[in-house]
């Protein structure tokens, strides 16, 4: 609470106050009563209030509120004018109850006027003070009511009201601009605003002027300009004035961009046929108003990442061979190229050829070490660690459980095959004892929800014993502040445990625990008042049952959505609970592109466990399942693994058993992958030439 600082007036002056019954104190701010010619003034005044005090109040022992000017004029109530200062008038009582020491005030001040001391409630003052200049006209009343303690305790006078009444003032006030208009630029067709916020007495008018002619009926605060054209572009301003003054406000330009084309393509892709292990690029040339961005498909699929004119693939293989095109896009329209056909040769025929080599790793001691080779016209393959063979390993992929010290070397293969045997680069293989190994930290998808669709996310929490925070989100809105067009509008959330609807979300609310979550993982802000969806929860380990994430659009309806799980957790190591699975599950159109990206944190690689599963949920009564799924890997926007058709590989089958996955029959056309993979994010991309439902997993390997 505000306290203002006494004046102890001289002894003279206070003995000619004590002399009065009851005494007075006198409180006042040093700009108003400072001089002794205004002390004198209100002595005065005040002198005459006691001597008038018997013939005003015939009531023994009443207390009466006085108010006085400096002048010694009783004012109430107070006349005033808008733009005049008032004569400062100071407020104390008269009679039985002792000098005040606190006041409490309600009410409405006339804007523009002040009691000294007081914001809101008790004042602790004697004396108080009302001064100023009004700035509205009105009539105005405020209660008083005076304590003989401070902070409105004690013995309490009556409540007194005090009117003051507030005419139009005669003082003119030039016009000031508190907002300036703003610069636009806008299509050819389209409406352009220019506005301006003015004050002034009298309120001031206004005249819009173009490169610095008036422009006729032009005369508000707000200036609209519909179906601009080339000829509305240049500098505007707007001049105010009333009868006080005129200002003329900043310059705001607005530029009119030419009508939009559609895009056209001048220069189409064309086919090319390459070796293996060459480059490749395909490029396209097209024109458009406004320049038109690309999207390269392979086969129907987008290709993430493959947004400019040209594309390039390094070091082609045989599962790269295809059907290349590329969608041309503005805001006016789209146009889709023709279709160029990659075709990749030299492999004789039945001669074996490495396509891709194992590579390094670093593993935690007692984690999973994945090696590969891809080979085309393979008869068989010998693993080797530091020349030597390894008994057994004879298969294209060489999977290593619960390494130690002595797994750690140069791994190497011997294809043979015609024209081999082919032995391929060495690979070191490291083993560390860090705690803070490679791990799942994050899981998010990037598809299309048909209008009334929805998909499931399942997740695992895993490690040591305790809780893990986790971060969940469904983007829509968010996405489309990056210019992502078709995004879904409303997107929502409901979390279960088992079929048991444990929490949720739509419309995230801007909370600033949400938003520090966000900033903690590095996911891109959302706007405050955005129709995403977010929330934070704990999930336990062991996890219960079934804990699965449901996004849907509701009545929002079509658009693409990006849903994501973080882990949360501030620290990691051996003994900490963290996600160990994440998962997706979504009925997919014919030629679909699911998009799963996922991020290995930590300071080693990690093997994943990544399955497209749809026959293999047909074999438990699902209907309407993805015929025959296909897996592609990607980091960036480069392809370095896939998958489609298993094959029934024993040690990827076993990977089933170490994760708690379920089996799937050897022959069946379920998609996997079993690698290790170093610290980074990938992308891994599920398609199908059906319709139908998938189930996509990522699991880590102990």
């Amino acid at each position: 609470m505000k306290r203002i600082t006494w004046i102890n007036l001289s002894a003279t002056w206070l003995m000619l106050l004590l002399q009065r019954t009851p005494a007075v104190r006198v409180a006042a701010e040093v700009a108003e009563f400072a001089t002794p010619s205004r002390i004198v003034a209100l002595l005065r005044s005040l002198a005459g209030i006691g001597a008038s005090l018997g013939a005003v109040h015939s009531l023994a022992g009443a207390t009466t509120l006085v108010a006085r000017d400096s002048s010694g004029n009783v004012t109430s109530p107070l006349q005033a004018k808008v733009g005049t200062a008032v004569n400062p008038i100071a407020f104390t009582v008269t009679g039985t109850q002792g000098p005040p020491n606190s006041w409490t005030i309600g009410g409405n001040l006339p804007p523009g006027l002040t009691l000294s001391g007081y914001t809101s409630g008790i004042v602790n003052i004697s004396t108080l003070v009302l001064s100023g200049t009004p700035t509205s006209q009105g009539n105005y009343t405020f209660t008083l009511r005076a304590w003989e303690n401070t902070g409105g305790k004690g013995s309490a006078s009556p409540l007194y009201s005090y009117v003051v009444n507030v005419a139009a003032g005669s003082v003119a006030i030039a016009p000031t601009l508190t907002a300036q208009p703003s610069s636009v630029t806008v299509n050819a067709g389209s409406s352009a605003t220019f506005s301006v916020i003015a004050t002034g007495t009298p309120a001031p008018t206004y005249q819009w002027r173009k490169d610095s002619v008036d422009l006729s009926g032009q005369t508000n605060a707000t200036l609209t300009l519909t179906n601009v054209q080339s000829a509305n572009a240049g500098n505007y301003t707007v001049v105010v004035s009333n009868s006080a003054g005129i200002v003329t406000s900043s310059t705001a330009t607005l530029t009119v961009n030419a009508a939009g084309t559609a895009p056209t393509i001048t220069t189409q892709p064309a086919s090319q046929t390459v070796l293996i292990n060459n480059s490749v690029t395909f490029s396209v040339v097209a024109s458009g108003s406004p320049n038109p961005t690309y999207q390269w498909r392979k086969d129907g699929n987008a290709l993430l990442g493959q947004t400019g004119a040209s594309l390039t693939l390094v070091a082609v293989q045989p599962f790269d061979s295809g059907s290349y095109s590329v969608v041309v896009t503005n805001s006016v329209g789209s146009v889709t190229s023709v279709a160029a056909t990659l075709t990749v040769t030299g492999i004789p025929t039945g001669t074996v050829a490495l396509s891709t080599q194992p590579t390094a790793q670093t593993v935690v001691t007692g984690g999973t070490a994945v090696l590969s080779v891809t080979a085309a016209n393979a008869t068989g393959y010998q693993w080797r660690l530091n020349g030597t063979n390894l008994a057994g390993a004879t298969t294209a992929t060489l999977v290593i459980n619960a390494a130690t010290a002595a797994n750690a070397g140069n791994y190497s293969v011997v294809v043979s095959g015609n024209g081999g045997p082919l032995t391929s680069t060495a690979a070191a293989l490291t083993v560390t004892s860090t705690t803070n190994f490679g791990h799942l930290s994050n899981l998010s998808i990037n598809t299309n929800l048909a209008a009334g669709g929805n998909f499931t996310m399942g997740y695992v929490v895993g490690g040591g014993a305790g809780n893990r925070p986790l971060l969940i989100r469904a983007v829509g809105p968010g996405l489309a502040a990056f210019g992502v067009p078709g995004t879904l509008s409303d997107p929502k959330l409901d979390l279960y445990s088992g079929s048991t609807l444990s929490g949720g979300n739509d419309n995230w609310g801007g909370g600033a625990s949400l938003a520090n979550a966000f900033a903690s993982v590095g996911a891109f802000p959302l706007d405050a008042a955005s129709k995403d969806a977010a929330a934070q929860i704990n999930v336990a380990n062991p996890s219960p049952a079934n804990t699965t994430v449901v996004v849907s659009g509701g009545a929002s309806g079509a658009g693409l959505v990006l849903a994501e799980i973080y882990d949360l957790g501030a620290t990691f190591n051996a003994t900490t609970p963290r996600l160990i699975n994440v998962s997706v599950n979504k009925s997919m159109t014919a030629g679909e592109t699911l998009i799963a990206g996922f991020v290995i944190a930590g300071d080693t690689s990690r093997t994943v466990l990544i399955r497209a599963v749809g026959p293999g949920l047909a074999a438990f009564g699902v209907p309407g399942t993805m015929a025959d799924p296909s897996l592609a890997l990607y980091s960036g926007s480069t392809k370095f693994a896939g998958n489609d058709n298993w094959g029934g590989d024993a040690q990827v089958s076993a990977a089933f058993n170490q994760v708690g996955a379920f089996g799937l029959d050897a022959n069946s056309k379920d998609a996997v992958l079993l690698v290790t993979l170093a610290p980074g994010a990938y992308t891994a991309q599920v398609s199908g030439t059906a319709a139908g439902l998938a189930l996509v997993e990522v699991y880590e390997v102990p």
